[in-house]
């Protein structure tokens, strides 16, 4: 009884001090003005029988400044970057078919070799704002895409 106490004032004691963690934890956008797309509006749900179909939100945003967050792919080739909503570790050479992406992903190029170190930099997730590009395109791992973002701001989330 006494042990179970301790623990509910310990309890008591850190809540007040979460409050602040979980408010700097909230992401706020790098630019007012840049509307934030999110990686689950990139695609109509539930998924057809035509399979992926792109979302009214996704087409209207093509070839504007947008504001997406997510973690860089690691294992991925150098001067390459793939943005997902989750974190993901690519497979090596001998299994790139094979990789868990998920369905929703972006292809990162950027504008400047800043903005391509700030990338590489960040560990975790981050924000990238840019124009978004959409079609199929072939990429330099040979994989294709369908939906890219040419970085022109970066800010890593820690």
């Amino acid at each position: 009884m006494r042990c179970m106490r301790t623990l509910l004032q310990l309890g008591l004691c850190a809540v007040p001090m979460l409050s602040p963690l979980l408010a700097s934890a909230t992401p706020k956008q790098i630019d007012e003005a840049v509307p934030t797309l999110a990686f689950a509006d990139f695609y109509k749900r539930p998924i057809g029988p035509r399979g992926l179909e792109p979302s009214a939100r996704l087409l209207a945003s093509a070839d504007s400044r947008v504001e997406l967050s997510g973690f860089v792919a690691r294992g991925a080739e150098p001067g390459l970057a793939i943005l997902a909503p989750v974190p993901v570790v690519l497979g090596d050479e001998d299994e790139g078919l094979a990789d868990d992406l998920p369905a929703a992903v972006a292809y990162l190029h950027w504008t400047t070799p800043d903005v391509a170190a700030a990338i590489a930099a960040c560990v975790g997730a981050m924000r990238v704002v840019g124009r978004l590009e959409l079609g199929r395109r072939p990429e330099a791992d040979g994989r294709s895409s369908f939906v890219r973002l040419l970085a022109d701001h970066v800010k890593c989330a820690r």
